[in-house]
């Protein structure tokens, strides 16, 4: 049976806990199909750091949001960072998101920063170029839209790296390297309620600006999927992780 570990990389507010779970939750019923097993790794802080052995048994690598910026000066996020390393060296399944991405793109000698715009949050369109998708996990999706919830991103992409989406706020939306390497910003694992009640959490916690939560992108969202837009991008995520 196929094995898979979640890097949780951080902690939603405890109220958003309590209604969604925590990232490594949400991201495994992402991506679970009920034919692997799944262990989650709390590193935030250095709480529940694998070794590289350890790590090295694992068909698939999930590295979850985070609160933190990828380049803060906190010890935890070299240690990852060199597990990450590790694991693409091995062609180890790896997929980032939002700060996962980040973390990626810095690893393996990519640039991130904050963002010259702010905040990005609320549902917008990604346009992809899926003539640039690896073979293994190719689909014809021109563009659709993704949850987005973060302030920081990737401005300069490792050597090797594929550039496969963009958005208006985010020029290195979607990156892969070879086949075995997936980022992605944007938040696959969100739905729409899950995206209101961390922002509303944040807003209140006075660490997002309230002209900058554009919850209204959200409500708004247009039918088949107005509780999770994020479909597309979920089945590409899926296709990564398990497709052979």
């Amino acid at each position: 049976m196929r094995q898979c570990a979640v890097l949780i990389c951080g902690w939603p507010s405890a109220s958003v806990v309590g209604k969604h779970g925590g990232y490594g939750v949400m991201l495994e019923a992402l991506l679970g199909s009920g034919k692997e097993l799944w262990r989650h790794y709390d590193v935030e802080g250095g709480r529940e750091m694998p070794t590289a052995q350890e790590l090295a048994g694992y068909d698939g690598i999930v590295l979850s949001g985070s609160r933190h910026s990828v380049y803060d000066d906190q010890p935890w996020i070299g240690e990852v960072a060199e597990l990450v390393r590790g694991a693409v060296a091995r062609e180890q399944r790896v997929l980032g998101v939002c700060f996962g991405a980040q973390l990626l793109a810095r690893a393996l000698g990519g640039e991130v920063k904050a963002a010259d715009v702010g905040w990005e949050v609320g549902a917008r369109e990604v346009t992809l170029d899926a003539a640039s998708l690896p073979r293994r996990y190719k689909r014809d999706l021109p563009a659709y839209t993704v949850l987005q919830l973060h302030r920081d991103a990737v401005v300069e992409l490792p050597v090797g790296a594929t550039l496969l989406g963009s958005s208006r706020c985010c020029a290195n939306e979607i990156f892969a390297i070879g086949d075995n390497v997936l980022a992605v910003q944007g938040h696959p694992e969100f739905r729409v309620d899950t995206l209101e009640d961390l922002v509303q959490s944040r807003v209140d916690a006075g660490v997002i600006p309230a002209h900058q939560a554009d919850l209204d992108s959200v409500r708004r969202t247009p039918p088949p999927n107005p509780t999770n837009p994020n479909n597309q991008l979920r089945k590409l995520c899926q296709d990564f992780l398990h497709t052979p």
